[in-house]
């Protein structure tokens, strides 16, 4: 599932639903989208930014919500900053490459949780100890 862009997940999903809902629920609640990086700390998206180039986060963060951008760049040095926003007020990137990125980032971010050391706390009443 995870080696799926977000559409054809969905699409699985759907027709899984028909069949097993609570199982399409304990799935959403296992697979990370993009939108789910909102849920990062500032020190995990520090980390991440450690991780990845520059140029590839830039991409990624194209035609993305505009929370989520702000959520990275508000916690990311000036200078790591200052580069991203010039990339992603530059030249058009295709919208493969942008897909790509994206599934580039997902995949950090899995192995990360996989391994405890990101936790994406999606309760907001709860708090991470």
């Amino acid at each position: 599932m995870r080696a799926l862009d977000p559409k054809q997940r969905e699409k699985v999903l759907d027709t899984l639903v028909k069949k097993d809902p609570q199982l399409v629920q304990d799935l959403r609640k296992q697979l990370i989208n993009f939108d789910d990086l909102k849920l990062l700390t500032p020190q995990m998206v520090l980390e991440l930014s450690k991780l990845v180039t520059t140029n590839l986060l830039a991409v990624s963060l194209r035609s993305a919500d505009v929370e989520l951008v702000n959520h990275f760049l508000n916690n990311l040095p000036k200078s790591v900053k200052t580069e991203i926003e010039e990339i992603l007020h530059g030249s058009k990137v295709s919208a493969k490459d942008v897909r790509d990125s994206r599934m580039k980032i997902l995949e950090i971010v899995q192995a990360k949780v996989e391994t405890g050391q990101f936790v994406l706390n999606r309760d907001k009443n709860d708090t991470l100890v």
